[in-house]
């Protein structure tokens, strides 16, 4: 707050990522193959890192952790949600999620 009573606060820039033309064509069409020989949406979930993609990049290996979290080889995996939590800027997440990593290596 300043000193008038309003809320002031400052943003570092963002990108907004948008696919057209031939890289959306190229993205749908890898899209179908990820999914067709991953059902379980972490290689699609990478598919959607790679091209820049990030929030539903999260949303998918947050679904793939959360729907696989009792697989014994899961830690293995988590450095690529951290990648993501990094490359977002978000700090916390990226923490709680490197604790996770380190106590079960």
């Amino acid at each position: 707050m300043d000193g008038s009573g309003a809320v002031a606060f400052t943003t570092k820039a963002a990108n907004l990522k948008v696919l057209s033309g031939k890289k959306l064509a190229k993205f749908e069409k890898q899209k179908g193959q990820y999914q067709s020989m991953d059902e379980s949406g972490f290689m699609y979930a990478g598919l959607l890192k790679d091209n820049g993609l990030l929030v539903p990049a999260l949303d998918q290996y947050s679904k793939f952790f959360t729907e696989f979290s009792d697989d014994e080889d899961i830690n293995e995996l988590r450095p690529f949600l951290i990648e993501v939590y990094s490359r977002l800027r978000l700090a916390h997440l990226k923490s709680v999620e490197l604790k996770k990593y380190e106590s079960t290596e």
